[in-house]
């Protein structure tokens, strides 16, 4: 693993207020994502973990340039993917793909599997038209499919949820991407069907020296395939670092809270199964716009924390916390 493949520099994305005529103009914009700033190793897989509303999705959607972001800017390969030209972007998409949460509604339902596959490819124009169909056989071995001639004509309808998904990655791996960007791809699929397509990703990864960025609310997903964890609450990065010390030894209360919301991730008996009365507060209910994002129900607040946002530091071998000095050393 050598080297940053993508930087995500001071990031953020504001939406405009939704409502109708003058009651819309009135309100602040929705800050989706504030002040982001993060790297992503060669070969690596980064999960990001966090509940819903936290900005994830909004991330993902940023990084493979299907939005832009309001201020700061996301580099591939050294490069600002935002101020390159038309050709360079569409040279950028074939190097950066998304994996969908849902295999359901990501395919186009008229299409055949063969046309799912190899549209990408035309577009790109990455091989002659003869070769179309040894290349999606192929690519269908690659991700434990039928390469035969009867299931490329198959149409999702035909395919189950599994099938798609394992479609949905072959799509990405047709053109040669070198970053997959997965959002929740295995949220929707029976538990049976995870863990198939987990092996299938993590397999790619090694034959493939493929890039990860995964973005779940699963953090034993996140623990059990995930080099470094990255934890956003309310639009914002409160933690980030290996897997083992972000699960193991939280340094955020956050972080803190949701690794206690979910049972042990691997049979171990000095793993206590900690209970909470309360419930992971909302994003909404707990941001405090100048200053901590986890400010009301933060039980080791102080009044800094109110007013001025904490810090992004570094308080462990490659580990970060945003949290204010002292209430960081109330941790432990």
């Amino acid at each position: 693993m050598t080297g940053s493949l993508l930087q995500v520099d001071h990031v953020s994305k504001l939406f405009a207020p939704r409502g109708p005529g003058l009651l819309a103009g009135r309100r602040e914009p929705h800050r989706a994502l504030d002040d982001i700033s993060f790297e992503v190793r060669r070969g690596e897989t980064l999960g990001i973990v966090g509940e819903s509303g936290s900005g994830k999705t909004t991330l993902a959607r940023l990084i493979v340039g299907l939005a832009t972001p309001s201020t700061g800017k996301i580099s591939f390969d050294g490069r600002d993917i935002n101020a390159l030209g038309r050709g360079e972007k569409k040279a950028l998409r074939r190097q950066v793909q998304l994996v969908f949460q849902d295999p359901y509604g990501s395919l186009d339902p008229k299409q055949s599997v063969f046309e799912i596959l190899t549209e990408p490819a035309r577009v790109h124009r990455l091989c002659d038209a003869d070769a179309l169909e040894e290349r999606a056989g192929e690519m269908l071995e690659l991700v434990g499919l039928p390469s035969t001639s009867e299931f490329l004509m198959k149409v999702p309808s035909e395919l189950s949820g599994g099938e798609r998904q394992r479609i949905g990655i072959g799509r990405c791996l047709m053109i040669g991407a070198h970053l997959i960007v997965a959002d929740e791809p295995v949220s929707m699929l029976d538990a049976s069907v995870k863990a198939g397509i987990v092996a299938l990703l993590m397999d790619l990864k090694r034959t493939r020296a493929l890039t990860y960025i995964l973005i779940t609310h699963e953090l034993a997903l996140a623990y059990r395939t995930c080099d470094r964890i990255a934890v956003m609450h309310a639009g914002r990065l409160v933690e980030l670092g290996p897997s083992e010390t972000v699960v193991r030894t939280p340094r955020h209360p956050y972080s803190q809270l949701l690794m206690d919301s979910i049972p042990p991730l691997v049979p171990d008996p000095g793993w206590a199964a900690l209970e909470r009365d309360a419930l992971v507060p909302s994003a909404a209910d707990a941001c405090c716009p100048d200053g901590c994002a986890y400010y009301t129900p933060c039980p080791r607040k102080a009044d800094i924390c109110r007013v001025k946002r904490p810090p992004f530091l570094e308080v462990g071998t490659h580990h970060f916390l945003a949290c204010h000095p002292n209430s960081a050393r109330d941790a432990g």
